[in-house]
Formats: structure tokens, sequence, C-alpha cells
């Protein structure tokens, strides 16, 4: 008992120390604006959700607070080996749109007096205004005036500075009266052309009219010619129709008769001996000797087929036989003929090189026919070795083209 009491003022004072702390963390100078909670970011339009003390209260920091708190106060209850028995139960979260508030938890009761006033307040960012232009510097009068001077030329003179405007004047109204006559003149045109217009409308008019009235009696024509045909159609379907039953009556009466006379015949009521003759004895040996002659014509037949495929296949397996082996003296004739081409292609190579070595050899040796020894200068006594020098540079110079020979 004495324990859980303990653990219950101690908790307390932590609580209270931790919540020090935290005001002293938001009052303490030198933070960062973007860090500060006490600055509003939003918009300005916008209404501030909840404020305590003119600082902007976040409920999802808040919330994050609290759950901080509580797992530091449950990792201290577990150091300290406080059992789940004895760990007291916690205030369950707020409901939607409200929140805790601290209240007096002490042994004994402390009266508040001082109330705290909360009112919410907004803000707003004004626009920026653009400067109006500067007014238009005058100096001030210094002195008195004592009388207005006039030099020639100042003032106009009437008649003369009456003129230009005389003209204008005169102009305009002159130009004036020319519009209006010319107005006038294009409203005669106008009420002219109109008239012309009505006139040549009333003609088009009467000329539709009467076109109307053609149109109208060639339709009524027609209509009726329709119906007279129609009329007709009708009665040449009566008429044909009479005609088509007399014929087929006047048909089935001499199909009748003739069907009569068919159907006694095959109920036997007219005998015929001859037929009965002919049907029971000549046509059973007629019939038998075509028979035969039938059958020894497909014998025949038959026979004369198979020769006939006998020689055709014989034929056809010598044509098969020539064929390859003339295919086979086409190959050796095109390996034959392609071996020859190929090697006149080489003797024309050869012959082009052997052409073209001869060529050269023959420029080489008129080249070396054509070269002539340099003069060789006369030789000092005193200079004996240089001339011996100068010699020996003409002889290798002279044995060059034996070499290149």
């Amino acid at each position: 008992m004495y324990r859980a009491a303990n653990s219950a003022s101690e908790e307390k004072v932590e609580r209270i120390k931790r919540k020090l702390g935290n005001e002293n963390r938001l009052k303490q100078s030198g933070m960062s604006i973007m860090n500060d909670r006490r600055v509003f970011r939003g918009s300005n339009y916008s209404r501030v959700a909840a404020q305590k003390g003119g600082i902007m209260i976040d409920p999802a920091q808040v919330q994050m607070e609290r759950e901080v708190q509580r797992r530091k106060l449950k990792r201290a209850n577990q150091a300290r080996g406080v059992s789940g028995e004895e760990d007291r139960r916690g205030t369950p979260e707020p409901v939607a749109n409200r929140r805790h508030m601290d209240i007096q938890t002490d042994e004994y009761y402390e009266k508040l007096t001082e109330i705290v006033r909360e009112h919410d307040a907004e803000t707003q960012t004004p626009f920026a205004y653009e400067r109006p232009p500067s007014p238009l510097f005058i100096p001030a009068k210094s002195g008195s005036d004592a009388g207005t001077q006039i030099l020639d030329g100042e003032l106009f003179d009437f008649d003369r500075e009456v003129i230009p405007v005389l003209e204008v004047v005169v102009g305009r109204t002159i130009e004036r009266a020319l519009m209006e006559v010319l107005e006038e003149e294009e409203l005669k045109a106008i009420q002219k052309r109109q008239a012309e217009f009505a006139a040549l409308r009333h003609a088009e008019l009467l000329e539709a009219q009467r076109m109307e009235g053609v149109e109208k009696r060639r339709s009524d024509e027609r209509e009726r010619r329709k119906a007279q045909e129609q009329m007709r159609l009708r009665v040449e379907g009566v008429v044909r129709r009479k005609v088509l039953s007399r014929q087929l009556a006047k048909q089935l009466v001499a199909e009748l008769e003739a069907d009569a006379f068919k159907r006694l015949q095959e109920l036997g009521k007219f005998d015929n001996p001859h037929l009965i003759e002919v049907e029971t004895k000549v046509f059973p040996q007629l019939l038998g000797l075509v028979a035969e002659e039938v059958a020894l014509r497909d014998a025949c037949a038959s026979a004369t087929a198979k020769l006939i495929e006998r020689a055709c296949t014989n034929r056809m397996k010598k044509l098969a036989e020539s064929r390859d082996k003339s295919f086979a003296r086409k190959a050796v004739v095109e390996s034959i003929m392609a071996a020859a081409e190929k090697e006149s292609k080489v003797i024309s190579d050869i012959e082009q090189l052997e052409t073209a070595r001869m060529s050269e050899e023959r420029e080489r040796m008129k080249s070396w026919e054509a070269y002539e020894d340099p003069p060789t200068p006369p030789s000092e006594p005193v200079e004996e070795s240089n001339g011996e020098a100068a010699a020996a540079a003409d002889g290798s110079s002279a044995e060059a083209p034996d070499e290149a020979g």
C-alpha cells in the first residue's frame, strides 16, 4: 500500500517536471523560425483549429507527444520493477472533437481564483498597393505683382486672325452642303433602284405564279393519267384472270379425257395381244442379247485400256531414262565449258602481265640508252686529294645507271 502511494507520488512529480521542461523548451530563445511552433504556417483565410496561450496546437503533434510520454512512463515503470497489477490504469483517449484538460488531483483542494481568458484571433496579410505618382513640384511665387507688360505681337489682330477660322467654318459649311446634296441624290437613286427592284420583283412573282399554275395543271394531269392507268391495269387484270381461268378449264377437261383412257388402259380394260406378245417374248430375248454384247464390249475395253496403260508406262520409263542421260551430258558439257573459260581467262591474264613486263623493260632500256655521263672538271695539282674525291664521286654516279640496268 505504502509502496503504491510512493509510486503514484513519484509519477506525479515526474509528470510535473516533464510539463515544466516542455514549457521551458517552448519559451527558449534563439530557436529557428522554421521549428518554432508559435509561428503559424498555413492559409490566412482558414480558421485556427485551437490555440493555447497564443500558441498553435496541432492535434496530431499533441497525440504524438502523448504517445511518447506514455512509452517513457511505461519504460520507467518497468525499470523500477512495478508489476502489472500495481500499475495504475491510464486515462482513456479523448473522443472525437474533444481533448483532455488538466485538473487538480492533490490531496487537499486548492481554489484557483485567477481565470485565464481565452479567445480566438485571426490575422491576414494585406496586399501591397502600388505607390501613387508624385505630384508635380510647383515652386511658391516670391514677390508681388505690380503690373502686366504686353509686348508687340502678344495680342492678336482680330481681322487678321479670324480669316483662318472663317475659312474653316465656310469650308465645313460648303462641305456639309455638298454632302447633303450628294445624300439627297443618293436617296433618290436608292428610291429609283427600289422602284425598279419592286417592279422586277412583281414581274418575277407574276411569272412564278404562272409557272406554279402550269406546274399545278401538269400535276393534276399526271394524277388523272395515273388514275386512268390504274383503272386500265385493274380491268386488264380482271380480263387476264378470266382468260386464264377459261384456258385452265379447257386444259383440265382435255387432260381428264386422256387420263381416263390411260387409267382404263392400266386397269386392263383395253388389252392389245400384239403388245402383250412383244413384252413377254421379244423384249426378254432382246435384253439378253444386248447384255452379252455389252459384256463383250466391256471386256474388250478393259483389255485395250490395260495395253495402252502398259505401253504408256514403258514409254514414260524410256523418256525418263533419256532425260536423265541428256541432263548428265549437259552437266558434263557445262563443267568442261566452265573449265575452258577459266583457263582462257588465266591465259589472257598471263599474256597481259607478260605484255606489261615487256613494255616496262623496253622503257627502262630506252632510258638507259638515253643517259649521258656528266663532263669531268679539270684536275689541279695542288688539290689532288680533292680531285680524287670528285673522281670517285663521278665514278659512283656514273656506275649508278649500270647497277640500275
